[in-house]
């Protein structure tokens, strides 16, 4: 990871939040998250029209930290005696300019930020970019078959017309090869169909950590009526048996962006947060954070020991 962005660059966004006041909540995913980047996008002067209804190139991340119980079923609160965390990864290389406004103008430290009825101070702030070709090189430096993926928010992934509730490896590397390909140089773009990937790759899933969820995704202003989708939480293990090593490398790559991309639908507001580990890459993505209190989600810690430790 670097400071400075370079021609195929994307960008990682962590930021420390703390705030004012108590503030009561029943969605930490969902459409909160995106009313939040909207408005992140219109103080930092994005035309409102340019910004549709989903921005595919940018992902936020899970919002983390210690939650108090509210006073329904539920409902959740954020104490201004704790601090929270979320990131935002951009890949999207005409985003990229965007969101260096957005840091230097609307997250200095200091600035307050509008979430879910109450208001957020920003503690701290850090931008991190790298690019494609830096992912394949780690992830060819590693001699490894197996790596362990934890579906850190609930993952929408969709076959057709059907949801899948469990991480198939197929819609999932599907899903990463996408958000690789679609903004890779020329150079970079794997050619990889659903077949290879399903004869290459085997996954394990640690089903006890596993739960399903209601996502809502988008409201009615006018209604109040609130859309929800269906997701998934919790952890695999890809095996990579059956794939030489340019194919080993390419979907290790594309999960090393998933964890700053995500992955599945509605990454943009807050779902298919991935954390990667992978047996001999030290510098493998963000340190994921587990739950620290009741979670809004229910999700469960990670299955895999050394992402609890951190």
């Amino acid at each position: 990871m670097t400071s400075q962005p370079g021609g195929d660059s994307v960008c990682r966004i962590d930021v420390e939040l703390r705030p004012t006041e108590r503030v009561l909540l029943t969605d930490i995913i969902g459409h909160p998250v995106y009313d939040t980047l909207r408005v992140l996008l219109d103080e930092a002067g994005v035309d409102q029209d340019a910004i549709t209804p989903r921005i595919p190139g940018v992902h936020v991340g899970g919002f983390w930290g210690r939650y108090g119980a509210g006073g329904r079923p539920q409902e959740r609160a954020l104490s201004p005696t704790e601090t929270y965390r979320f990131q935002l990864g951009v890949i999207d290389p005409e985003m990229i300019p965007v969101f260096r406004q957005v840091f230097d103008q609307v997250i200095p430290e200091g600035a307050q930020l509008p979430y879910s009825g109450g208001t957020l101070e920003v503690v701290s702030a850090t931008q991190e970019y790298t690019d494609r070709q830096a992912l394949l090189e780690r992830a060819a430096a590693v001699d490894t078959q197996a790596m362990n993926v934890w579906f850190r928010t609930p993952t929408c992934l969709e076959e057709t017309e059907t949801r899948t509730m469990c991480p198939s490896r197929g819609p999932v590397f599907s899903s990463l090869l996408e958000n690789w390909n679609r903004w890779a140089p020329d150079e970079l773009v794997f050619d990889i169909d659903r077949d290879r990937i399903e004869e290459a790759v085997r996954g394990r899933p640690h089903f006890r950590t596993f739960e399903s969820h209601g996502v809502a995704v988008a409201r009615d202003d006018e209604t109040d009526a609130v859309q929800t989708r269906e997701g998934f939480s919790g952890g695999v293990t890809y095996e990579f048996a059956e794939a030489n090593g340019a194919l080993q490398n390419a979907l290790v790559a594309a999960a090393l962006l998933g964890e700053i991309a995500g992955v599945g639908y509605y990454r943009d507001r807050g779902c298919g947060d991935l954390s990667v580990r992978i047996a001999g890459d030290d510098t493998t993505g963000p340190s994921p954070i587990p739950w620290l209190g009741p979670s809004p989600l229910s999700i469960r810690p990670s299955p895999f020991r050394d992402q609890e430790s951190h």
